[in-house]
Parts: structure tokens; sequence; C-alpha cells
């Protein structure tokens, strides 16, 4: 896999930058030839060549070039093309716009180190159909990010045609629902949403028929939908140039998939203040609605909301693409709705949200909420065996499934809760259901009590007893010790104050905190112990508060060199979890948290600005220009343990 920076190169270089072009020189005279830091190189280039055969290149440049790049395999070859000339890049970029290059071809021309930012620019917006980008495969897009040819405000304001422009950025932002999104992009497309068009019927409509196919920048499309005059003058020239530009002239059908790409007005309007959400759904038509929701982008709470209110009909749709929190499942849950639960237990996979569906399907729930007879087969099939919280309910089908699949996962806990919940629901017969048998084998304490309890006198108050016993909070701690997969499970509320008693005395393993920690009821006091015990954990929860942020700075900085992939530092920066201060005041060793400030530059400008004025304000305030302290850091930094400012303290303290 191809880096984006070579991530070889002497940290010394990154901190030579700081420096005044004289001071720099006089350190490089002071340090030897062999000494200085060599300067990066640019970013490495993705390989192509395995992905296609070698094609000759054509004989004669300039209108042969792009029938050339046309040709089957030929993105192996565009590596190696010789020097190509502004006017070829000028109609390299004209012939892609009246039909696209093949996207493996304008992954490698972007790649070249002779293409110019105005020709990236032109070629990294995707248009339909493109791939979700791979660690193994950067797209254009990254490629010309990461070498510096473009930035992502670039693209989403200046490419064209505007909304493939706007919804390249988006694609990289979250490339699926299952994705964490990524926050420089995210400030991206919260900037985009604010010139949007207010609370005008006749500006959406014309928007929702036009956007996809506009050939002008993304902010000319919001002004033109904004403006009644530029609609008319567009909509009547687009009707007197009928054979030119296909960008312009495409007719989008509102029934067509694929039109959006992956991004959506409904994405950019959630992106807006809930007044403003509100105001804007107001003048959509329910045509609308059907036109966007084909598409699966993440939708925020407040936006699902009214949606929901709108359009009852749609909790499946919404469900699936709303961006819970755990007030908004609670919110969910209170209006004990059948198919809203069932709603939550397909989209949702975390423990806390499927306790609470199955305990309110128990007998005494007042009220109780069953689940849709005619979704329970289906929504077994989706969840698998994977439901580890159905012991909790009075679904017999679950609870079977979960016990003949999950025991291991269950511990003696789990499985006698699902039993005591069989016998419940169905009576003393449901335990001798001989799947059950097989499924718990007598060697295994539930299995002897499964064979025995429901034979015995006072069986039930006997089984109750024993699930009372194997749930107490000590018990559980025990079984998670020796099969760390129980942690899975939701825990109790009573259970935090044991877990971090028992913590305290004796550490728990990281493979049961790390289960523990991506619950959420989980209390700060363990998941802040978490971060300081592991560094991957702390990476994984650095995101969750100021807090977890800077118990995350204790470890040393990993910087993560992928095209797909960022340090979490990328993220808590970018969404204030963390200042920039404190980063590098606090990140360690000096020479990693240099590399991680330059490796802001590409995804994260307006980041990596702020960032280098904090250690300008550092170097300014110890080694200054003077050349002999410089030396000093630069020869200390490939070593040095601690942070940035202890490092620039250290040299400047040598020859004060």
């Amino acid at each position: 896999m191809a880096a984006p920076v070579n991530s070889s190169v002497s940290a010394g270089a990154f901190l030579l930058r700081y420096a005044s072009p004289a001071t720099a020189a006089r350190v490089r005279e002071r340090l030897g030839p062999e000494a200085v830091p060599q300067e990066p190189r640019p970013p490495d280039v993705p390989d192509l060549r395995s992905s296609g055969q070698a094609v000759a290149a054509p004989r004669t440049r300039g209108t042969g070039l792009v029938p050339w790049l046309r040709t089957p395999r030929v993105q192996a070859s565009v590596h190696d093309l010789p020097q190509v000339s502004g006017a070829e890049w000028d109609l390299i970029v004209r012939e892609h716009g009246r039909t696209a290059l093949p996207k493996d071809v304008v992954r490698a021309l972007v790649a070249r180190a002779d293409c110019p930012g105005s020709a990236a620019l032109a070629l990294v917006p995707e248009g339909r159909f493109a791939h979700h980008p791979r660690p193994d495969s950067p797209s254009a897009f990254l490629i010309a990010v990461q070498r510096g040819s473009v930035t992502p405000r670039q693209v989403a304001f200046e490419g064209r045609p505007g909304w493939h422009a706007l919804s390249t950025v988006a694609r990289h932002t979250r490339p699926s629902i299952y994705d964490q999104p990524f926050a420089p992009f995210g400030r991206v497309l919260d900037e985009a949403a604010q010139l949007l068009p207010g609370p005008d019927a006749d500006a959406w409509a014309w928007l929702i028929r036009h956007a996809p196919g506009y050939p002008g920048t993304f902010p000319e499309l919001c002004a033109a939908a904004g403006n009644a005059t530029a609609r008319l003058a567009y909509d009547t020239r687009r009707a007197a140039t009928a054979t030119g530009d296909p960008r312009v002239n495409t007719v989008n059908s509102p029934s067509d998939f694929h039109r959006w790409n992956s991004l959506t007005p409904l994405g950019l309007i959630g992106r807006l203040s809930p007044d403003a959400a509100d105001a804007v759904l107001a003048v959509l038509p329910r045509s609308a609605l059907d036109d966007f929701l084909p598409v699966h982008e993440m939708l925020p709470t407040h936006l699902t909301f009214t949606l929901l209110r709108r359009e009852p009909s749609l909790v499946w749709d919404l469900m699936h693409r709303m961006d819970h929190d755990r007030a908004a499942v609670r919110e969910l849950l209170a209006r004990h709705d059948p198919q809203v639960n069932a709603a939550l237990l397909s989209a949702r996979r975390d423990a806390e949200t499927q306790h609470a569906v199955f305990r309110a399907t128990r007998l005494e729930a007042k009220p109780r909420v069953r689940l849709p007879a005619d979704n329970r087969g289906w929504l077994r099939l989706r969840l698998g065996d994977g439901c580890l919280e159905a012991v909790h309910g009075h679904h017999a089908s679950f609870i079977r499934t979960a016990l003949e699949q999950r025991a291991d996962s269950l511990g003696t806990a789990g499985v006698l809760r699902g039993l005591l919940g069989l016998w419940e629901a169905w009576g003393r017969g449901a335990l001798f259901d001989p799947r059950l048998l097989r499924a718990l084998p007598p060697d295994t304490e539930a299995g002897r009590l499964l064979r025995q309890v429901p034979r015995g006198l006072g069986g039930m108050a006997r089984l109750r007893a024993e699930v009372r016993r194997h749930e107490d909070p000590a018990e559980l701690i025990a079984a998670m010790r020796r099969s760390p997969d129980t942690a899975r499970r939701y825990p109790p509320p009573s259970f935090w104050p044991a877990a971090i008693a028992a913590h305290a005395e004796r550490p728990l393993p990281v493979e049961v905190l790390a289960h523990l920690v991506r619950h959420g009821n989980c209390p700060d006091e363990l998941s802040l112990a978490a971060s300081k015990a592991d560094a991957d954990l702390a990476a994984e929860l650095a995101g969750r508060s100021h807090a977890h942020a800077v118990a995350a700075l204790g470890h040393p900085v990993e910087v993560t060199w992928s095209w797909t992939e960022h340090g979490w530092y990328v993220d808590a920066l970018a969404r204030g979890v963390l200042t920039f201060h404190e980063f590098v005041e606090r990140a360690h060793p000096a020479h990693q948290l240099l590399t991680a400030v330059e490796q802001l530059a590409p995804v994260f400008p307006d980041g990596h600005t702020a960032a280098r004025a904090v250690v300008d304000e550092h170097i300014r305030g110890t080694v200054g220009d003077d050349a002999d302290a410089w030396a000093v850091a630069v020869r200390l930094l490939p070593e040095f343990t601690g942070t940035l400012p202890e490092l620039l303290a250290t040299a400047g303290a040598v020859f004060a």
C-alpha cells in the first residue's frame, strides 16, 4: 500500500521549516552534509501498473493523446508518459468534461508530478457509480489532496460540475453509514450547507431538478436557485443549447436512483440549525423525500424527528439513516411503538438499545411492546447470532437463537437468564426442547441446571435464585476475567461501581475493557482508566470528550500513514475536542508531533496553520534565531522522548 507521505523522512526537515531561511542555512552549515535532514519527497504515487498492461504511447501527441487515454488498460502506461504540456492538459480536461475518462486513468493522471492544480481540480469530481475509497486503492480525490494539488475546500467550492464535486467530498467524509465521519471534511460540508436557499418552494423545486447536472460550481448553483431571474435565464439557455455540453443538457429524471451520487440536499439540510432545517423541510414535497431517501446518508437526530412527525410511514427508512444518540433512542422507545422498536433493533447494534427493546417485550412490561409478528423472522435472520440481549425478553424464537448460537458469549449468567425467560413465557415444557439440550452440554453449569431444575419441585424459584447469584456484579466481573467475550452483554447500572472498584484493585484485562468502554452507559471513571491503560483504547475513545482526548496524549503519538486513515488527533482537533495549544504542548515524542502537524496540511489546512502558529510561538520564546540552539534541537530531535516545548527549552538553555 502506498503511503501519502514518505514516513522515513527525518522530522528535522519539518523542524527547520520553522526557521528563517538565513537561520536554516547556518544550521545546515554547522551540521554538515551528513547530518542535514533531507526535505520530504512528494507523496508516493500509487502503483497502477499491476492493474493493466503496458500500452505504447501515441506516436503523435496533441489530439492523439485523448484517444490513447481511452485505450483499455492504458493506466499502466500513464506514469511513464513523457512530460505533458499545458496545452495537452487543457485538452485532457476539455475531453474529460465531454465524456469522462476511465477512473483508473484519472487516478494515474492526477498522480503525475506534472499534473497542474487546475487540471486536478477538473478531474477529481466523481460522477455516478463512483467506488468508495479503499486504503489499497485511493481515489483520484485522495491522491490529489495528499499531493497538495487541491484542497478539499477547493474541490467543494470550485469544482465542476458543482454537485458532483461536493458529492466527492461527502463520499470521503463518510464512505459508508458504518464509518465514523471525518471531521475536517465535514467542516467543508457544514460551510457548503450555509449556501443553500432558504424556505423558498420555487428555489428548492428548481435546485432539486437541476442540481446533479448543473455545470457550474456549487456556490453558483445555490446563487442561481435563490434568484428567479437566474433560474429563468438558465432554463432558457439550457433549452437553446440542446446539443451542447451533455453536463448542461442531461435531463435528470426524479426516478433515476443514482442521480444524486452519495449526497442529497437532505444530507446538507441536516447540517443546518434545527430551526433552519425545519423551515426548509416545510416547503419540500413528499416526492422530494422519496427522491432523496434511496441514498444511504446519515441524518442528524433533529432532522429525523421532524421527518417522523411529518411522515410516520418512513420509520424504517429513517431509523436506518439516523445518527442516533442515547437521548434520541430513549425518546423513541418512550413512544411504545412496535414498528419503531423493530426498526431500532434492525438499525442499532449497541447492547443498550437491544436490551431496552427486548425488555419491553416481557409479559410484565407496562405497556408491553411486542415486536411485529411479520418482522420477527426477518429480524432474526438480520441479527443472526449477534443479539445477546434477546435473553432479557419474552420472544422465544429470539431467545432460542441466542442460546443455540452464542452460549459462550452469553456466559452462565446470560444462558440462565434466557432459560428463565423461556420458562416464564412458554412454561416448563420449553426447557425440554432437544435443540437446547444439544446446545448446552451437561459438562457446563448451565447445562447441568437445564437438566435438573425443570424436573424438580420449586424449579422456577431455584432458577431465579441462580440467575440472581450469577448476575451479581462480583460474579459478572469474575466471569469476564475468565471469558472477556461475556463483557459484550449490556451491564446493568449496578454493575459499574463494582467494575470501577475491581479495576482499581486489580486491573481488568484489556480485552474486557475494550468491550466495556463501548457500552453507552460506561462511566467516565472506567473509560478514562482504560484510556490511560492502553494506547489503542485511548485513540478509540479520544473523541468522546476533552478529558479522553487529553488522556490519549498521555501515550506517544503514532502517526498513521495511510490514504484513508488518519490519527485520532486530526478528528479531535477538527471537532474542537482538543485545542491546538494542548496538542502541541502535550503530544510526544517531539519528532512525531512535528510529523503529525505536517500531516494536517492536505486534509485540514486551517488546522495545519493553527498548529504551526503554536509551534512558532514556542520557537520565538526559546531558540529564536540562534543557529547554535537550532542545531542542538535538530541533533536532539530523533531520540528526544519529551514534548516539543521541552526540546526547544532544552536547546535554548544550552546557549542561554
